[in-house]
Parts: C-alpha cells; sequence; structure tokens
C-alpha cells in the first residue's frame, strides 16, 4: 500500500510542470523578436547609402578633369615619339604644329614629304587631321603654352616643332591646363627622345636636358 502510495505521488509530480523550464520558455518569448529590420532602421540605411552614393559622386565628379588631362598629355607624347620615329626611321624631316588660340587649341602631325617631292620643306606640306584638345574626349583641357628650346615660350600664335632625321632637334616642352587650375606639362628630349611629365608646376626649359 505505501509503495502505491509512493508510485502514485512519483506520477503526478512528473505530470507538473517544472517552474525553471517554464520560466526560461516565458523568458527566450519575451527577450526573441520576429527576424527582419523595422521601418525606422530601413529608413537609417537607406538614407546613409543615399550620404555614401552622394559622396562617391562628388569625389568621381573630381577625378574626370585630372583624368581627361593626364590623357591628353599622355596621347601628345606617343604622337610625338611616334613623329620622332618616323623622321629617324625614314631619314626625313617632319614635324609638330601647335595652334593655341583664346577659344581653341589643337595640333597637327606634318607627315613626311611625298614621293614625288622629297624635298618638299615641311611648312609646305599638307599637315595632319587637327587633334583638338578641348574636343569631346579632353572636354575642359587645353593647350596652356609651346616652348621650343632656344626659344620664347608662346601662349598665342603657331609653333612649329620639326624633327630632324638625326634625332636631334625638336626638343619642347607643352603644358596642358584644365578649367580646375590644374597643369601637366610634357618635356620631351629629342636628342634622347624620352619623354617627361611635370604636374601642377612651372617649368623653365632649363629645368630639364634636351
Amino acid at each position: 500500500m505505501l509503495e502505491l502510495q509512493r508510485t502514485e505521488e512519483n506520477r503526478r509530480a512528473d505530470r507538473r510542470p517544472r517552474s525553471g523550464c517554464a520560466l526560461a520558455g516565458r523568458s527566450g518569448r519575451r527577450g526573441g523578436r520576429a527576424g527582419g529590420f523595422t521601418f525606422l532602421e530601413l529608413i537609417a540605411v537607406i538614407g546613409l547609402i543615399g550620404i555614401l552614393l552622394g559622396l562617391a559622386v562628388l569625389n568621381f565628379d573630381g577625378l574626370i578633369p585630372r583624368y581627361r588631362l593626364r590623357v591628353a598629355i599622355r596621347q601628345l607624347a606617343k604622337d610625338v615619339e611616334a613623329q620622332r620615329l618616323t623622321a629617324v626611321t625614314r631619314g626625313v624631316w617632319v614635324g609638330v604644329r601647335y595652334t593655341l588660340e583664346p577659344d581653341d587649341s589643337y595640333y597637327q602631325l606634318i607627315p613626311p614629304p611625298p614621293k614625288e617631292y622629297p624635298q618638299q620643306p615641311v611648312h609646305e606640306r599638307t599637315p595632319g587631321a587637327r587633334v583638338h584638345i578641348p574636343g569631346d574626349r579632353f572636354h575642359g583641357v587645353y593647350i596652356r603654352s609651346v616652348q621650343i628650346r632656344g626659344a620664347d615660350e608662346v601662349g598665342i600664335g603657331s609653333v612649329l616643332v620639326l624633327l630632324s632625321p638625326s634625332g636631334t632637334s625638336g626638343s619642347h616642352t607643352v603644358t596642358m591646363a584644365n578649367d580646375h587650375g590644374q597643369t601637366w606639362t610634357m618635356l620631351f628630349n629629342a636628342l634622347t627622345g624620352t619623354v617627361d611629365f611635370v604636374k601642377n608646376e612651372v617649368v623653365q626649359f632649363e629645368d630639364f636636358d634636351g
């Protein structure tokens, strides 16, 4: 009889919920929440993304003028180097004509003489197509000045640079600028055929050995 009573009491105890587990279950439901973001959190995230995008656009707009200026001066350097190579390999005089005007600036490559007139002077030849610096590709960039070794710097007018078959003439500098006041200067050494670039500095012809 005593054993039956104890067995009945054990069964009742097993049926009773344990207070620790019940509290733990209730506290878990109170402390947790459904997954996802609240409306205010979404608004804050969207606002932060907008601010970051705005800063990125401002930085990109500032990089474009510098990029165009750098591309323009390096394109000129490639063309001048190619002209010198043509003069040396073909044994003829060629040239580069720069035109600087208040509202436009460009350069033209003067080709070798025609076969029927091999002695034609460089200044009488038909120049190549104009490479407009402030064109669509180089918008906001212009040629500010050109200086041939041993001559004065030219800011307005036309300058003809002659490149000899021996590769010893034609050293000159060209300074390009953009609407933001940034400048790049190309320093072409005809004797060695090398090109140097100087950024945002006033360069005198004596600053390099050419």
